[in-house]
């Protein structure tokens, strides 16, 4: 394992060692912190035409996105959901609406069907484990969201924000060549614009 990998490791163990610590000593304010983020997100973007907004279904507590996914469909917008392939390594959106039944993908993700129509989001909301203060962010090691973001940003615009608590920003961040850079991430405590 390389250095920069086993750095990533320890970062991970790191931040999830805080998110348990946030949960079991601090569960009000970490439950109240995905609305804030929410409130952040929608004072600071506007989008004067209807979007697709790319989501997830957080998992091990991550930051949940799920209030922002359902207020911007109050507001016009629709919202996606991805489906992963072990096999390529890849990501696809599918349109998703509340009470859409969710399946079970790999690594337990909830996933919606197959037969959902497939998107391309231009507002891509993206958990993490942790980010810099650059706009990188570290994910969960597989590599998924780095690829799509690499590939959609060859043929079109696409706005990559990062969805994140507070306490998982790490200054000492080590990025690869295959890193994919966020243009935003959004806290309960402010959003965070990356040139």
């Amino acid at each position: 394992m390389s250095s920069k990998a086993q750095s990533k490791t320890q970062i991970r163990q790191r931040i999830n060692a805080l998110r348990e610590e946030a949960l079991a000593y601090d569960l009000a304010r970490y439950k109240n912190a995905p609305l804030k983020i929410r409130d952040h997100f929608l004072d600071y973007f506007s989008f004067p035409e209807p979007q697709i907004f790319g989501g997830y279904v957080p998992l091990q507590q991550e930051a949940d996105c799920m209030p922002l996914l359902r207020a911007g469909a109050t507001l016009g917008h629709k919202t996606a959901l991805p489906r992963s392939d072990q096999l390529t390594k890849g990501l696809t959106f599918h349109l998703w609406e509340e009470g859409d039944t969710l399946g079970e993908g790999p690594y337990l993700l909830r996933e919606p069907a197959p037969e959902a129509m497939v998107v391309t989001p231009r507002v891509l909301i993206i958990p993490l484990v942790a980010f810099n203060d650059a706009g990188y962010r570290l994910g969960k090691g597989k590599g998924y969201y780095d690829r799509y973001l690499e590939g959609q940003r060859k043929t079109q615009e696409i706005l990559a924000i990062g969805y994140a608590f507070e306490f998982q920003l790490v200054p000492d961040l080590p990025v690869e060549p295959f890193d994919q850079k966020l243009d935003f991430v959004v806290t309960e405590n402010k959003v965070w614009k990356f040139s």
